[in-house]
């Protein structure tokens, strides 16, 4: 059911036939000391227009006077310009446009919370983005929409693979041009980077040369100067962004920390985002690995729905407490959540195939954005940065997140976020205030006055799968406030008036927030989490943050598992180089320090010339050590103590030795059952093993499988095993046969009260030849008693693939 208004919005300009309507303002957002404007072209003899607001109310309306309107001045908002005949038959699709607060009364505070990731150098270019305004600028039109947005602090995107590619000249180009364009227009910008070239050695995507890595890093700092308000090291480390082991990641972060600082001391340094839902162990060995010495921010990429902020959150919050951040300012560098389903408005007017929001998901993604500002501001988010202000889809192309449609105009959302920060730049959310049943409020503390956000609950916050716009919520309320005149304004910016009298205020509200102002003296029931600081380690006179410790593991001899924490040694004396760098202008000498294990081969003393580095090879002897270990490396350089390099390991040719290898048959192909997104899929027995096959018939589609099996092991088998190995291969008609993800899991019944949990194993994705793969059962916490399924497979790149799995056994102690 249609809520407000059944609207077909095309983007860009509106046309039918030869009837076309436009407006000068970019991105069709006025000021609102500005008479908005429009012009019709086409022959528009009797034509008629009507004005109506975003709640479905006819403004006003009038006859085309050839082909000119020119309205009277406008409360900030969202407005349908509606083209008709004489008769009332609608003659154009519906043309939207936004109206929002001028830009001299707004407080603009690039301390404040408010941010936006804009990708401008990647997402605005012509290619992405086509419009009428600027002579086609796209790079200067997004900057324009972002200040009448009111937003501060926006993050971009440079590739070192193309800045860096020559480290001897390097050059940033258009990257350089955008930085001082968003300088120009007040924006304050997040620089992030990843893709090292060839030249700096990829080890898989993160850079085996950390040299040119610092001096990239130094470049840069000097280079865009004050242009960025902070740098970020790589992106979603975590997930598929740097296959390499979390050790890598941190080496790779320390050496860009100590770039970075060399040429901009002062510039705020944060580590990559992680971006899965839970910290987890990933988490845990990057700061094992001593990252916060070499970060001053805590950084998390957000996708999940309202619904799930407690639990996400709040485990975050263990997390950097654990680790002594408790009071280190955390970041959200990415946020949305997928509530309003796959796009379903009219055609998109740039890729064929593609929808556009529809006027109802527009105004779910603006209710969305108002209310998850909030709630990350009660879980203490310093700054927060909305994924995505231009035109992109994110991993499902029928996913539509952005604030601008691929014609530079501009949604609901934009007013929303106006609004918002019109309302709040500056003001400090104090806590929640318990009104009433179904419905939340929040104080805001202002210089001198208080303003209270406040909505009635909706599906938008209670349902963890997409929602439609079905009812508003209506709820009256009332508020205790002294007698006098408030200012209530709503969620897309519009204000009144409102007046409390005898003690009280009689209100309605409903699932759009409103910002009520001018109030005094509210107490609230749940205080927010306090906002942290940016936290910059100081080293003791002990210590010395210039040398770092890095590993390159014989692939004989070593293999990644699990999570991209763990080494599994298939080697009694496994064979790894020690490289040691120094980035300091001395030269050091000083002992590496190790536990966990017998490093064979350390020289007595370690010479480090200045900017320079010093590799050892050397064996791991793990034979004194128990099946399960780390090894923890550090160093002592001109009496100093260096920083850990910490790298957990299972001693498998140990394991081995003793362990019972129990067949488990799941070659049965009537056995599986299929779980995917994919439209076609057969499984059959074939080479001694079961075979998927499975085709997509829209590339758009988000692909996925993982067909489940039932566990056919009895449970005392299961608790008994350490291990889970297989063979694998896979072909796809993607050359590559490239995986983004690649595991299996064990999943459980459903809960009472809950859902089925499921745990993942990763594993390195397989190639078009038989390889075997293990999985360690005991990193994963698997809880047997309840575990139901077994799943296999992965998110594939290609449109058909063929996966084979044969040779199944549990290595049980």
């Amino acid at each position: 059911m249609k809520l407000l208004l059944s609207l077909c919005v095309l983007a860009g300009v509106s046309v039918f036939g030869q009837l076309q309507v436009s407006t000068v303002a970019p991105g069709r957002v006025w000021y609102a000391n500005e008479r908005p404007t429009f012009a019709l072209a086409g022959g528009a003899g009797g034509s008629r227009w009507e004005l109506r607001s975003w709640r479905g109310e006819t403004l006003a309306a009038g006859a085309w006077q050839s082909g000119d309107l020119q309205l009277a001045l406008l409360q900030p908002g969202y407005y349908v310009l509606r083209t008709v005949a004489a008769g009332g038959q609608e003659l154009l699709a519906d043309y939207t446009f936004s109206v929002v607060m001028e830009q001299e009364k707004r407080d603009w505070d690039a301390s404040s919370v408010f941010a936006m990731d804009v990708a401008l150098s990647w997402l605005c270019g012509a290619k992405n983005l086509t419009s009428p305004w600027y002579d086609g600028d796209g790079y200067r039109l997004t900057c324009e929409l972002l200040k009448r947005a009111g937003v501060p602090y926006v993050r971009d995107r440079l590739s070192w693979r193309v800045c860096g590619k020559d480290p001897a000249a390097i050059n940033f180009g258009s990257y350089m041009k955008n930085a001082r364009l968003q300088a120009e227009h007040g924006l304050t910008v997040s620089g992030m980077f990843h893709d090292a070239p060839e030249v700096a050695q990829p080890l898989a995507k993160l850079p085996r040369d950390l040299k040119l890595l610092h001096d990239f890093c130094a470049k840069a700092a000097s280079d865009f100067g004050d242009t960025m308000g902070n740098w970020e090291f790589w992106n979603e480390q975590d997930i598929h962004f740097a296959p390499e082991p979390v050790w890598d990641y941190v080496a790779c972060q320390k050496a860009a920390y100590l770039g970075f600082k060399s040429a901009n001391p002062a510039k705020i340094v944060l580590p990559g985002a992680v971006t899965r839902d839970q910290r987890d162990d990933y988490d845990e060995l990057m700061y094992e690995n001593d990252m916060a010495k070499y970060s001053e921010v805590v950084n998390l990429h957000s996708y999940v729905p309202l619904a799930r902020y407690g639990e996400h959150y709040g485990d975050m919050r263990q997390h950097m407490a654990r680790h002594g951040l408790a009071n280190r300012a955390l970041w959200v560098t990415e946020w949305n959540s997928f509530v309003h389903g796959e796009s379903s408005g009219p055609d998109d007017p740039l890729y064929a195939g593609r929808k556009e929001h529809s006027f109802d998901q527009e105004l779910l993604m603006a209710e969305y954005y108002v209310k998850a500002m909030v709630l990350q501001m009660m879980h203490g988010v310093a700054k927060s940065f909305y994924f995505v202000f231009p035109a992109y889809r994110c991993k499902n192309p029928k996913m539509n997140l952005s604030f601008m449609r691929s014609d530079g105009s501009a949604k609901a959302i934009l007013c929303a976020c106006s609004a918002m920060t019109g309302e709040l730049m500056q003001a400090r959310l104090l806590g929640e205030v318990k009104l009433q049943e179904g419905v939340r409020a929040f104080v805001f503390q202002q210089a001198d006055t208080q303003t209270l956000v406040f909505w009635s609950v909706s599906t938008l916050e209670t349902s963890t799968k997409p929602v439609g716009l079905t009812t508003q919520n209506l709820v009256d309320i009332e508020l205790s406030v002294p007698a006098g005149s408030y200012r209530l304004t709503d969620t897309l910016g519009a204000t009144r008036e409102v007046t409390a009298a005898d003690g009280k205020l009689a209100l309605q509200t409903s699932r759009f927030p409103s910002y009520l102002s001018g109030l005094r003296g509210l107490a609230v029931d749940v205080p927010a989490v306090p906002r942290g600081e940016i936290e910059r380690y100081q080293p003791g006179a002990d210590e010395d943050l210039s040398v770092v410790i890095r590993v390159d593991l014989h692939p004989d001899d070593f293999v990644i598992i699990g999570n991209k924490t763990k080494a599994e040694v298939r080697a009694e004396a496994a064979r790894m180089n020690v490289v040691v760098w120094n980035f300091s202008s001395e030269e050091k000498r000083g002992v590496l320090l190790s536990e966990g294990g017998l490093l064979a081969g350390l020289p007595a003393e370690i010479i480090l010339p200045a900017q320079g580095k010093a590799e050892i090879a050397v064996t791991l002897d793990t034979t004194a050590e128990p099946i399960d270990s780390r090894l923890v490396l550090s160093g002592r350089f001109n009496g100093r103590v260096t920083s850990r390099l910490v790298m957990p390991y299972v001693a498998f040719w140990k394991f081995a030795k003793t362990s019972e290898a129990i067949a488990w048959d799941l070659s049965q192909h009537d056995g599986w059952v299929e779980f995917g997104s994919s439209d076609t899929v057969a499984i059959t027995a074939d080479e001694g093993g079961v075979r998927f096959d499975l085709g997509w018939d829209d590339p758009q589609t988000d692909r996925w499988f993982y067909p489940r099996h039932a566990l056919t092991m009895p449970v005392e088998t299961l608790k008994r095993a350490r291990f889970l190995e297989f063979e694998v291969k896979s072909v796809q008609d993607d050359p590559v046969n490239a995986y983004t993800h690649s595991m299996c899991s064990f999943a459980t019944v459903p809960q009472p009260g809950g859902g089925k949990k499921s745990y993942r194993c990763l594993f390195q994705a397989p190639n078009a030849n038989w390889e075997l793969r293990r999985v360690d059962l005991h990193a994963a916490g698997i809880d047997w008693d309840n575990v139901r399924t077994f799943h296999i497979g992965g998110n594939p790149k290609g449109m058909k693939v063929s996966y084979w799995v044969r040779n199944v056994r549990l290595l049980c102690e």
